[in-house]
């Protein structure tokens, strides 16, 4: 009980503080996918990933899989083309570079399909 207790806390506060953060994290159409999601980590975890960094390195546990994707979908997303990243699509993300291919493959799918 207490575990859970302790992952709801540091989830909580994560969210709270990551809320704050997408409101000043917005990409706009020429933002570089690699930079925001390397402020998305830094965000949620408080380190400066590089593109070799594994989820690990960057502190995100299968614990932290769902809070990243609704921040990748909520930052990645734009009037003009809404994405539907899912953990199941991150499963495969070995890095952080992997997860910015992830990302860029998304939004090149969205984008064809006018999404």
């Amino acid at each position: 009980e207490k575990t859970h207790l302790v992952t709801w806390f540091f989830s909580f506060v994560a969210v709270s503080k990551l809320k704050r953060i997408c409101v000043a994290v917005k990409e706009s159409d020429d933002e570089d996918t690699a930079k925001l999601l390397a402020e998305i980590i830094e965000g949620m975890t408080g380190i400066e990933s590089l593109l070799d960094y594994t989820m690990e390195e960057c502190g995100l546990g299968s614990v932290g899989v769902p809070i990243l994707v609704n921040l990748l979908n909520k930052n990645f997303s734009t009037k003009q083309r809404r994405l539907n990243i899912t953990a199941s699509d991150l499963v495969e993300a070995k890095t952080v570079g992997d997860m910015v291919e992830v990302v860029d493959a998304v939004k090149a799918r969205a984008d064809d399909q006018g999404v």
